[in-house]
């Protein structure tokens, strides 16, 4: 899901500039620098390790290691970014700076975000197909993420953007109850 507005966003562009120079960018830096941020967002998505980074009793240094631990090889631009935010009090930013951060590497590459819901899970072969039919369907590539929703009783719902596919049998009897009142 893409991330609106907020402090978060600015941090992203600032670290995605950074990213976009012309020595970091030879490098695929921005690729990377994803990987390491998606992998800190979900160590700090832990309540308990959230709550030991807001500690007032840990100095600035302690949690920054505890970061570059859970987050293993990181950046020298990545580590000013995380200490920036330890002491701005802003830790808690770092999931929705990485969704941010993604979202602008994505969006770069000319991928586009689908969320797709369907009533069971989908085998890998039908993920495969939901994907290449999303791509062909959009016209460009898409990055694909699944979730389940058994109350779509069959098929998919897919969100691209602001544009909704849905395929699912919950629609299509919505859409023929609606034809059956009009009647």
């Amino acid at each position: 899901m893409a991330v609106r507005g907020g402090p978060a966003v600015r941090y992203a562009a600032a670290l995605f500039s950074i990213a976009n120079e012309p020595a970091a960018k030879e490098r695929g830096t921005a690729d990377a620098w994803a990987t390491y941020l998606q992998r800190l967002a979900a160590a700090v998505s832990d309540p308990q390790a959230m709550r030991v980074l807001m500690a007032p009793g840990l100095s600035l240094q302690q949690k920054q290691r505890a970061l570059e631990t859970a987050g293993g090889s990181l950046s020298r631009e990545v580590i000013s970014m995380l200490r920036l935010l330890l002491e701005r009090k802003r830790i808690d930013q770092l999931p929705a700076l990485a969704e941010a951060f993604t979202d602008l590497v994505r969006e770069q590459k000319g991928i586009s975000l689908a969320e797709v819901t369907s009533a069971v899970p989908l085998a890998d072969t039908d993920r495969q197909n939901v994907g290449r039919w999303l791509a062909t369907y959009i016209g460009h590539a898409v990055e694909v993420r699944y979730a389940v929703d058994p109350e779509i009783i069959g098929g998919v719902v897919a969100r691209v953007g602001d544009q909704l596919i849905d395929a699912s049998v919950k629609g299509r009897l919505e859409r023929l109850r609606k034809v059956m009142r009009g009647a």
